[in-house]
């Protein structure tokens, strides 16, 4: 998931590497490949999201396309002027910002539902099972928002927080990372609540200013950039040892994990590192600006901010 919100990025406190993992990374090939655009022309995408199936892209002119992940198929999805900030899915819909508040379409298209209404900037959204989720930056709440016929203002979920800014959910929880102060300091957190309710609590505390995050089934994994932390750590959803698994991410905007790598991305290209940890090794150039890193079993996607198209990458 990437970085998008008022706050520049930053890393755990915490610094070291495991020897054994530096063997294990030895074997990834020395050269950084280069991506390869799909055959989708410049359609100058703002964000880019990903499903098994199908990926998802908004632009400047105020449209949601999908595509297979192939490029081929591209089909319009809606027409909404007021597009912005980042986008989110769940197993049914596709979820954005627009003036106002947040909408969302089914992945199969049709009309235009109203999610929540909110007259301030989302720092970043998530969505899990018909329910979308985000971050009040400057007020230090995280909000819920449900879809209804006449959608409703959205609710406070988790109030009190210290500038909440990725969010991430699953089936079960939300997550989401927390500064004390914009400026790099090591009082940030990765935090939780159950999406039954109850109150938040932290996975991981003094950390140099986590605001990148991604997961799989068992762990969240946050990034912390140059001039911060500049590392990447890993803690389980269910509470335990925080582990720092790579130093020197650099400016990192993104990051997505898979069965074998964490990957992170910044605006030049895109590095990897074993989920045991170890060396971060460069693997994939970019050709221009990176904007969002997403994937699917064998690939990487991203969006090239001034090349006006999306790229992939096979991970082998």
């Amino acid at each position: 998931m990437r970085n998008r919100g008022p706050v520049a990025l930053i890393l755990v406190a915490a610094l070291g590497c495991a020897s054994e993992g530096d063997k294990k990374t030895s074997a990834v090939p020395p050269e950084a490949k280069i991506g390869k655009p799909l055959p989708l022309g410049k359609i100058q995408p703002i964000d880019l999201a990903a499903d098994p199936i199908f990926l998802f892209w908004t632009n400047s002119a105020g449209t949601l396309k999908r595509a297979n992940h192939d490029g081929t198929s591209m089909a319009l999805l809606a027409n909404d002027g007021g597009i912005s900030g980042s986008l989110a899915l769940d197993e049914l819909y596709v979820y954005w910002t627009t003036n106002g508040g947040f909408v969302r379409v089914k992945k199969t298209g049709g009309a235009i539902e109203k999610v929540a209404e909110f007259n301030a900037q989302a720092a970043d959204i998530a969505a899990s099972d018909g329910k979308l989720y985000f971050t009040d930056y400057d007020k230090g709440r995280v909000m819920v928002g449900t879809a209804a016929p006449d959608a409703v203002e959205a609710a406070e979920f988790v109030t009190g927080e210290k500038h909440p800014q990725a969010i991430l959910a699953d089936k079960d929880n939300v997550y989401w990372t927390s500064n004390d102060r914009a400026s790099p300091s090591k009082d940030g957190a990765i935090r939780k609540a159950s999406r039954a309710g109850g109150g938040a609590s932290s996975l991981a505390e003094n950390q140099f200013g986590p605001t990148v995050l991604c997961m799989d089934d068992a762990n969240v994994y946050w990034a912390m950039p140059a001039g911060a932390g500049d590392a990447l750590a890993t803690a389980p959803k269910a509470g335990g040892e925080v582990k720092v698994l790579a130093t020197g991410v650099g400016d990192v905007t993104s990051c997505v994990v898979d069965d074998h790598h964490v990957y992170v991305s910044d605006a030049r290209g895109v590095k990897r590192v074993e989920k045991t940890g170890g060396k971060l090794v460069e693997f994939g150039k970019a050709r221009k600006s990176i904007g969002t890193l997403v994937q699917d079993a064998t690939t990487l996607y991203w969006n090239e901010y001034s090349g006006g198209q999306i790229v992939k990458l096979e991970k082998l």
